[in-house]
């Protein structure tokens, strides 16, 4: 399969998520999946980026910290559930 697998313009790479995906004990991925799984993942990044900046900014900073990223993570792993 990867052979095959189109180039994807993705924050992480299909490599890498079919990786995880071996280890999770799932041996075969098709094309379809891995691009709805990035997809997914890409939408769910791009809708707490905005929260992550507010978080930055709520505490005073310029630069976003790992603090910031977790304490959004944290309010939003509850809709992310599956």
């Amino acid at each position: 399969m990867a052979k095959t697998m189109k180039k994807h313009n993705a924050l992480i790479k299909s490599s890498g998520l079919l990786a995880l995906m071996n280890k999770a004990g799932i041996e075969r991925v098709s094309e379809e999946a891995l691009s709805a799984f990035e997809e997914t993942i890409e939408g769910n990044v791009r809708a707490a980026l905005p929260a992550m900046k507010e978080e930055m900014f709520v505490q005073g900073r310029k630069t976003l910290k790992a603090e910031d990223v977790k304490a959004v993570l944290e309010k939003k792993e509850k809709s992310w559930e599956v």
